[in-house]
């Protein structure tokens, strides 16, 4: 009996040193493997400092576009300014020519109507 227990017993140990050797690999794999792999907390913390950038950018995006608009709507206020102006010109040259037409049907009424009546008569 003393030989089965002494064979138990070597088995045993063996079983054991190759359980130790077996824990000792899984161990090696689990920690190539955990160098892959990273915890929660640092990819929280990589994802909030992502959307810190994007959010930034954003807001210079933002504001770029309130300044190109502000820009816009300078360069819309002078053109309409100088459109106005022109308007005004040119409202200010009827008002002068339309004078000078009435003032010169005045002074010229008496030929005038003598040449509209001339074409009145050729036409009959």
């Amino acid at each position: 009996m003393n030989v089965a227990k002494e064979i138990k017993k070597e088995n045993y140990l063996e079983t054991k040193k190759l359980l130790d050797l077996a824990l000792i690999e899984i161990k090696k794999e689990l920690e190539k493997i955990s160098d892959k792999f990273v915890s929660k907390d640092y990819l929280d913390a990589k994802l909030e400092a992502l959307e810190y950038k994007i959010n930034e950018k954003i807001s210079n995006l933002k504001r770029e576009l309130k300044e190109e608009i502000a820009s816009v709507k300078s360069e819309l206020k002078e053109k309409i300014d100088e459109n106005t102006n022109e308007i005004k010109n040119i409202k200010k040259d009827i008002k002068y020519y339309a004078f000078l037409i009435i003032a010169l049907m005045i002074i010229l009424q008496p030929k005038v109507i003598e040449f509209i009546s001339t074409i009145f008569s050729v036409s009959k």
